[in-house]
C-alpha cells in the first residue's frame, strides 16, 4: 500500500538541515523520520544516521519503519548477509547506514557514536545528561540534527532551540520548526487509502473522549502540542535534591515494605520498590527494580524473591486493572498471602473518624511521600530512573482538587505505596498543603 503523506510531512522529509517538530500525539512524527531516513541513505551513499529514543520499543519502530518503506521502494538497496537488517540497524547497498539506541536512564549509553545526522525521539523528554552526551556524535562532520515530540517544560535545549526559531524568529536560529497539533493533523487528513474514513472517524471519537477525560491543560500538553507553562511540578527540583541522596547499598536496616505497581505486557514499566522504616523519623528506599513485558506470574516471582530477601512486612499492589491478577496470584500464595495489601488509586481512604476522604487513595499516596520528603523523613534512592519518574508528576488545581498526572509515573506509584504502607504502620501526623 502506498502511504499517502501529508504536505507539512512531505517537507519534513524533503528539507535538509536541522529541524525541531513540536507536536501532539498520534500524528506520526516518528513514522515520518524514520521515512525521512531511508530516503536519506538511497540518496546520500555512506550517510551514517543515529535515532535515539527513551526506550527500546521506540527505538525498533523506528527500524520497522524505515525497512518498511526500503522493502516497498528500494527492495533491492537493502543489504544482504553479514549486513541484512537487524532490529537496531539497516545497512543499504551503497554503505549508508541508519541505526537505533535506547538512551538509557543517563544517556551514556550513546557515547562513543559517530553520524552525520543525529535524530532524537521524544526530544523534550531526554534526560538532561544525554543532550552532553549525543551532541558530539556530528560535532566532527558537519551533521544535522533532527528532534521531535510532545513538549515538556520551557527549558533545556528543545525548548531554547524551538523558542528562538518559532518565537522570537531569530534569523540566526539553527532549526526550522514545524509545529503541528493532533486535532489539526487527524481532523485534516485527507481520506485516502492509508487514511482511511473509519481511521479519521475513529481519530475524532477517542480525540473527543480524551477532551472530557482530561484536564484542559493536560490535553493541551498531549494533543495540542502545548508547553507545560501552566502546569507544576509537584516533586520540585530542590525536593528532589533534599530526597534523593542514597547510593543503593543492599543493607536493610528496618522493617521493609514493597511498594508495586503493574504494567503487564504493555510498553510501560512494571515498578517493584522498596522502603524500609528504621523509626518513625527515618524511612529509606533500599530498592527499585523495574521491567517490563512480563506475564503476571514473573512478577509475582520477582516480588517474592524481593520478599524473601528483605522480610517484608507488607507489599502494597493495586487491584484494579491489569494488577488484579499480580495482587490475585500473590493473595494464593501462602508466602505472601497475608502481607499483600490492595492499594487501589481509585478508592477513597477513612479519615480518623472512619469515614471516607473526598481525596482519592492515589492523591493521598502523592501527598504523603511529598510531605515525608519535606520532613526531612524520608529518603529516596539516587538513580536517575527514579529521579526521572518523579521530575515527571505534574499537578493542577481544578474545581478545589488536586489533579495529578504525569507521563513516567510507575516507579512513583510504586515507592508511595510503599511508603504509604509504612506511614499507615505508625503514628505520624501528616500534614497536606
Amino acid at each position: 500500500m502506498k502511504i499517502a503523506l501529508d504536505k507539512w510531512q512531505q517537507e519534513i522529509v524533503d528539507y535538509r538541515g536541522d529541524i525541531i517538530l513540536c507536536k501532539g500525539r498520534r500524528i506520526g512524527g516518528t513514522e515520518i523520520f524514520a521515512i525521512k531516513a531511508a530516503e536519506r541513505m538511497v540518496s546520500d551513499p555512506g550517510i551514517k544516521i543515529v535515532f535515539l529514543s527513551l526506550t527500546e520499543d521506540q527505538a525498533k519502530l523506528i527500524i520497522i519503519v524505515a525497512l518498511e518503506h526500503l522493502q516497498r521502494k528500494y527492495p533491492k538497496m537493502i543489504a544482504k548477509g553479514k549486513d541484512k537488517p537487524t532490529q537496531s540497524q539497516i545497512t543499504l547497498t551503497n554503505k549508508a547506514s541508519t541505526k537505533v539506541r535506547p538512551v538509557g536512564n543517563t544517556g551514556n549509553a550513546v557515547r562513543g557514536f559517530d553520524g552525520d545526522v543525529l535524530g532524537i525521539d521524544e526530544a523534550p523528554w531526554q534526560p538532561k545528561m544525554m543532550w552532553k552526551a549525543a551532541r558530539p556524535i556530528i560535532s566532527t562532520n558537519n551533521g544535522e540534527i533532527w528532534m521531535w515530540g510532545t513538549p515538556a517544560d520551557k527549558e533545556g535545549y528543545f525548548w531554547e532551540q524551538y523558542d528562538k526559531a518559532y518565537n522570537k524568529k531569530d534569523p540566526n536560529a539553527r532549526f526550522k520548526v514545524w509545529h503541528k497539533n493532533s486535532e489539526d493533523v487527524l481532523f485534516n487528513r485527507p481520506v485516502c487509502e492509508s487514511w482511511t474514513q473509519s481511521q479519521h472517524d475513529g481519530a475524532i471519537r477517542i480525540l473527543g473522549e480524551e477532551k472530557k477525560d482530561m484536564s484542559e491543560l493536560e490535553y493541551g500538553n498531549e494533543y495540542l502540542g502545548l508547553f507545560l507553562e501552566d502546569l507544576q511540578r509537584l516533586y520540585t527540583a530542590a525536593w528532589i535534591r533534599k530526597v534523593m541522596i542514597l547510593k543503593r547499598d543492599g543493607i536493610i536496616r528496618g522493617k521493609a515494605y514493597i511498594g508495586v505497581d503493574v504494567a503487564g505486557m504493555g510498553k510501560d514499566l512494571n515498578a517493584i520498590e522498596g522502603i524500609d522504616k528504621i523509626d518513625n523519623n527515618t524511612m529509606r528506599q533500599f530498592e527499585n527494580i523495574t521491567t517490563n513485558k512480563e506475564y503476571t506470574f514473573q512478577t509475582k516471582n520477582r516480588i517474592i524473591a524481593l520478599d524473601q530477601t528483605c522480610k517484608a512486612k507488607k507489599i502494597g499492589v493495586d487491584d484494579g486493572g491489569v494488577g488484579f491478577g499480580v495482587f490475585s496470584e500473590l493473595l494464593e500464595d501462602p508466602r505472601t498471602r497475608d502481607k499483600t495489601i490492595p492499594l487501589n488509586n481509585s478508592s477513597r481512604p477513612l479519615d480518623g473518624s472512619g469515614k471516607r476522604t473526598k481525596r482519592l487513595l492515589k492523591e493521598e499516596m502523592y501527598i504523603t511521600t511529598l510531605t515525608l520528603g519535606e520532613r526531612g523523613i524520608l529518603k529516596l534512592l539516587r538513580d536517575s530512573d527514579v529521579i526521572k519518574s518523579f521530575e515527571s508528576v505534574l499537578y493542577e488545581k481544578k474545581d478545589g482538587r488536586t489533579h495529578i498526572f504525569g507521563k513516567d509515573t510507575h516507579i512513583v506509584e510504586g515507592v508511595n505505596r510503599a511508603v504509604f504502607l509504612a506511614a499507615q504502620d505508625k503514628s505520624l501526623k501528616l500534614w497536606a498543603r
